[in-house]
C-alpha cells in the first residue's frame, strides 16, 4: 500500500488487481478506494487476463508483487502490453528462505527442490525490467548471482507512532508475527523451548504476549509460564503501548523484518536474532539488541525491562532510525528510481 501511495505522488493513477481471487474484501479495499485507489473485483472482472484484455488504456507500469504473482503475470503483462515496464517486488527471496530451512530443519526441502525453487525465481527476475528487494543483503546476493539483473533496494514508509504511556505503567514483552508462515512459527516454539527458561530465571515477573493471526491450537492453548498467547489482535497498538520491549527470535527467513520496524516506530527497543537484523544495516547503538544466544536474549530483554534510562535511548535511536531511512520521501526517491 505505501508503494500504491508513493506512485500516486510521483503522479500516477493506480488501479489494484487482488490477483489470487479477484475479491473485494472489506474494510481494506474501501480503505485503498478512499485513497484514491481503483480497485477491480468480482463480480464485475473474472480474472486478471480479462482486465489486460479489455483495457482502454494500456498502463505505463505494472507492478507485480510477489513471485506468485510475478511467475502467473509477467509473460502475459508482455503479450498484452509490449511497451509497459515491469517492476517485480520480491517481498523476501523464498529460495533463500527455504535453504536456511533445511539447514536447520534437514529433510524440510531436497536438493532439487532447492534448486528449481532458485532456478524459478531467478527467471522470474530475468523476465521483468526490475527488480525490487526490501534487504540490502539480498540486493548483494542477487548481484553476485547475475549481474544483468536491474535491482534497486526500495524500503516501504514506516510511520511513527510511539507509546504516551511512561515505562513505568507498562511490563513485559511482545513477539509479533503471522503464524502461518513457517519461520515465525520456528521461531515462537525456539523461544518458548530455549528462550524462556532463561528469561525467567533474569527477569521473573517479566510476561511475554505472543501475538498474531493463524495461531495454532496447540500454541494457542499452551501453558507456560511466562507465556501469554493472545491471537490476532484488531490494533496492534493497543499491546505494543502495553509493553516494554519486542523479542524476534527468527532461526531462518529473508528480507526485512516488518516486526522489528514496527517495533521501532512504537518506540519499543527490540530484541532480535542476525537473521531478524539482515539487511537493516543498524547503527551501533541499535545493533546491541543483537542477540545470538537464548542467554543473550534473556539478557537483552532483562535490560530493556529494568533499566528505564537505557530502554529510553534505545527507544528514542529506534525512532530517529525509523524517521531517516523509512521516511515517506526516502520510500518516494526509492520508487522513482525503480520504476525509471
Amino acid at each position: 500500500m505505501e508503494h500504491m501511495l508513493a506512485l500516486m505522488e510521483l503522479g500516477y493513477k493506480v488501479t489494484f488487481l487482488p490477483a489470487d481471487n479477484m475479491a473485494k474484501i472489506d474494510p481494506y479495499t474501501g480503505r485503498l478506494q478512499k485513497l484514491g485507489i481503483e480497485c477491480l473485483y468480482h463480480p464485475f472482472w473474472s480474472s486478471v487476463e480479462e482486465v489486460f484484455r479489455k483495457a482502454a488504456v494500456k498502463p505505463d507500469l505494472v507492478y507485480l508483487h510477489r513471485y506468485a504473482n510475478a511467475t502467473k503475470y509477467a509473460t502475459m503483462v508482455r503479450r498484452y502490453f509490449p511497451g509497459c515496464r515491469i517492476v517485480y517486488n520480491v517481498a523476501d527471496l523464498h529460495f533463500l528462505r527455504m535453504e536456511r530451512q533445511a539447514a536447520i530443519e534437514p529433510g524440510s526441502f531436497s536438493a532439487i527442490q532447492l534448486a528449481q525453487q532458485r532456478d524459478a525465481e531467478m527467471a522470474a527476475m530475468r523476465s521483468v525490467d526490475c527488480v525490487i528487494v526490501h534487504s540490502s543483503a539480498e540486493a548483494r546476493l542477487l548481484e553476485e548471482a547475475d549481474a544483468s539483473l536491474n535491482v534497486e533496494v526500495v524500503p516501504w514508509t514506516v510511520r511513527p507512532r510511539p507509546a504516551e504511556r511512561p515505562f513505568e505503567e507498562r511490563s513485559g514483552a511482545a513477539f509479533v508475527a503471522h503464524f502461518g508462515h513457517p519461520p515465525n512459527l520456528d521461531a515462537v516454539y525456539y523461544l518458548i523451548s530455549d528462550v524462556l527458561p532463561w528469561l525467567r530465571k533474569r527477569v521473573p515477573g517479566c510476561m511475554t504476549y505472543v501475538v498474531g493471526s493463524h495461531m495454532p491450537e496447540p500454541l494457542r492453548t499452551v501453558e507456560v509460564p511466562g507465556l501469554t498467547p493472545l491471537g490476532f489482535v484488531p490494533v496492534l497498538s493497543d499491546i505494543l503501548h502495553k509493553v516494554r520491549c519486542t523479542i524476534v527470535p527468527l532461526r531462518y527467513g529473508a528480507g526485512i523484518k516488518g516486526k522489528v520496524l514496527e517495533s521501532f516506530a512504537h518506540g519499543l527497543p527490540c530484541v532480535m536474532s542476525e537473521v531478524a537484523a539482515e539487511g537493516l544495516e543498524l547503527p551501533e547503538q541499535l545493533a546491541w539488541l543483537v542477540a545470538r544466544t537464548p542467554a543473550e536474549f534473556a539478557e537483552r530483554v532483562g535490560r530493556m525491562h529494568k533499566d528505564a534510562a537505557f530502554n529510553r535511548r534505545l527507544s528514542e535511536a529506534g525512532l530517529a532510525y525509523i524517521e531517516s531511512r523509512f521516511g515517506a520521501a526516502v520510500v518516494k526517491q526509492a520508487v522513482a528510481a525503480a520504476i525509471g
